[in-house]
């Protein structure tokens, strides 16, 4: 599954939405890891946030083997931002359990804005030192600002941008995303078909605490993240 613009899930990977209702309280608004629990409740990934910054983000992950967390390996994702705050770049570093580097990607970002919202972008791959664009995105708005359809996805590489892909809406409770529902593109019915469905649930301070994603046509792939502070 291809990548989603940072900007537009940073907010859902770490939650950092300042809704302190005890100013007095000293409270941490990055997560320091997160759980993922499968359809039978069983604990099968954990991520650790190491470092989150809005140009770096480390994370190191691990699998439950017999009980235990088993460091699988290291993730750092370094990004540049354009003049309107939304990533134009982002690198991708992956190391083993020795911290070797075992492969780098890089995505770039180009929009075309209506004011000062994105109204389209076309993303671009590395592939053998070559930028090769990928795919088109485009995002539309409802009142109030809220990011309703994000983003309509076409895959330029399979379908020279012909067909869409993928669509994500999101729905919104007191300015907050709430849920998010990605359909996929049916070419044979010309129709769009649920692939998952995610809801968030957020604490007092507005800190995101868990992430729940459905797959209504294979039960089994769905999982709930919980996030630890």
């Amino acid at each position: 599954m291809k990548k989603n613009i940072a900007l537009l899930l940073s907010a859902l990977a770490i939650a950092g939405c300042n809704l302190n209702t005890q100013p007095d309280v000293d409270i941490n608004y990055n997560s320091k890891y997160c759980v993922l629990t499968d359809t039978d409740g069983k604990e099968t990934v954990k991520t650790e946030f190491v470092e989150v910054t809005n140009l770096k983000e480390t994370i190191k992950e691990y699998n439950k083997v017999d009980g235990n967390w088993e460091f699988t390996r290291k993730v750092v994702s370094e990004r540049t931002f354009d003049s309107y705050g939304n990533a134009a770049q982002i690198t991708t570093s992956y190391y083993d359990t020795s911290d070797r580097l075992t492969g780098v990607s890089k995505s770039r970002y180009e929009y075309s804005y209506m004011g000062n919202r994105p109204e389209t972008c076309t993303v671009s791959e590395e592939v053998d030192g070559e930028w090769v664009d990928t795919q088109r995105r485009e995002f539309f708005y409802e009142f109030g600002n809220n990011l309703v359809s994000s983003t309509v996805n076409y895959d330029l590489v399979a379908h020279d941008g012909t067909v869409p892909e993928s669509m994500d809406e999101y729905a919104y409770t007191n300015g907050i995303i709430a849920a998010c529902t990605r359909y996929v593109f049916k070419e044979d019915s010309q129709k769009w078909a649920t692939l998952f469905a995610e809801s968030y649930v957020y604490d007092d301070y507005g800190r995101l605490i868990s992430k729940k994603v459905e797959y209504p046509s294979v039960p089994e792939l769905s999982y709930t993240l919980t996030y630890f502070y």
